[in-house]
């Protein structure tokens, strides 16, 4: 498996669980559709928190997101979202390769 499936992987096991955990939870999740910033901060917008999935070698955290690639067709994927350098964009993985998107959800929680 290489680094890329496995950060992949990770943001995709991390979303599902957080999704499972939710229902059994006073905790209400919800996608916020960002304007090229943050998580942090489209999430603060909304009186919410973001989701985090894990921590970079910074110590910053991955904050979860989605973004379509590839078309409308295709659905939206897994991704994170991290500061400093990559907090205006959606990282996911297509086609064997990162792409950064700009246009992109974040997971926020009440």
């Amino acid at each position: 498996m290489t680094r890329l499936s496995r950060k992949l992987f990770i943001v995709g096991a991390s979303i599902f669980l957080l999704i499972m955990a939710s229902a059994a939870s006073s905790q209400e999740l919800k996608w916020v559709n960002s304007n090229n910033e943050s998580c942090y901060i489209t999430c603060d917008r909304q009186e919410m928190k973001p989701v985090a999935s894990g921590e970079y070698t910074n110590g910053k955290p991955y904050y979860v997101c989605a973004a379509e690639v590839g078309g409308t067709m295709q659905g939206y994927r897994p991704g994170y979202n991290l500061s400093p350098k990559w907090d205006n964009v959606c990282t996911v993985g297509y086609g064997g390769n990162e792409r950064m998107i700009h246009r992109y959800k974040c997971l926020c929680v009440k």
